[in-house]
């Protein structure tokens, strides 16, 4: 007999994770509103570890996408003309750029910045 995953999802509400159903609630906001997201085609700039970091584009717009599954850790990128850092605004999560234009990810669990 194959188990069935629904059998597996914590349907009493008390036990869910509300905080991650929140997290994913942003982030199909942002997907929605984002043609990037949706249609862009995707090139991972880093995958370490726990850690990934890919950017999506679809015609003029971006979509940096920046994802921890582990423990918070800092990643640097350096300026890429993909990137081309000025232009981007956070949506999800915090980043700084450096004063050489370089994109630095604090300790983060996942960010998400966009371009028009």
């Amino acid at each position: 007999m194959t188990p069935c995953a629904a059998n597996r999802f914590p349907w009493d509400e008390r036990k869910q994770d509300g905080n991650l159903l929140a997290l994913y609630q942003r982030m199909a906001k942002l997907r929605q509103r984002s043609l990037a997201l949706r249609r862009g085609g995707c090139q991972a700039l880093y995958a370490e570890g726990d850690v990934v970091v890919f950017v999506r584009v679809y015609q003029q717009q971006r979509a940096l996408v920046a994802i921890n599954r582990g423990e918070a850790c800092e990643v640097a990128l350096e300026a890429l003309p993909l990137l081309n850092v000025a232009g981007w605004q956070c949506k999800n999560g915090k980043a700084v750029t450096s004063a050489r234009e370089d994109l630095v990810y604090p300790r983060f669990p996942r960010t998400v910045w966009m371009n028009r």
